[in-house]
């Protein structure tokens, strides 16, 4: 199932790509995701769409290529891996995020990908379309939204780095 989310944030091009950054090279993409399947769990709860006795699975991975660059564009491959009970429902989602600039105070942020399951076809229908649906809109709306969050405050300070014992640079523990 191909899903496609945009949102706009107040947000300079410029401080945004670095913003943006933190939130992948951080480690903030992660809880960010997680709490955003959660959203998209709660919604199946909330539709009934489960029954009272079905589990639910949880997000197990998160991985993200490095940010790319390209002319006015940055662009952020990801893709998350479902496990657990009910876990080939909604196993894997492959996307980009692309972020542009959308004049000289916003930014544009898309999601665009697809929920699949990791090997042959219709696990993902097994709710159906409408349900299935449902689940990806509310998950990847409220990625986008954490993201947008994170982008919109401010830049990230860096601590300095300190020489270590070996002569190379490494951040203090």
């Amino acid at each position: 199932m191909f899903i496609v989310e945009v949102v706009t944030a107040q947000a300079r091009y410029g401080e945004a790509v670095a913003r943006l950054a933190n939130v992948i090279n951080e480690g903030a993409l992660r809880s960010a995701s997680e709490a955003a399947y959660q959203d998209g769990r709660a919604e199946l709860l909330r539709a009934g769409a489960l029954g009272p006795a079905r589990e639910l699975p949880h997000l197990a991975l998160v991985r993200h290529l490095r940010p790319i660059q390209r002319s006015a564009a940055m662009t952020a491959p990801i893709r998350w891996e479902a496990a657990g009970p009910g876990g080939e429902l909604f196993p894997v989602l492959d996307a980009d995020l692309t972020m542009t600039p959308d004049g000289d105070s916003r930014i544009r942020l898309r999601l665009a990908g697809a929920f699949r399951p990791l090997s042959g076809w219709g696990s993902i229908m097994l709710l159906g379309a409408p349900i299935s649906r449902r689940f990806a809109s509310a998950a990847v709306r409220s990625l986008l939204r954490r993201i947008t969050e994170a982008v919109e405050g401010p830049v990230p300070q860096r601590e300095p780095e300190a020489p270590g014992l070996d002569g190379c640079l490494s951040r203090p523990q």
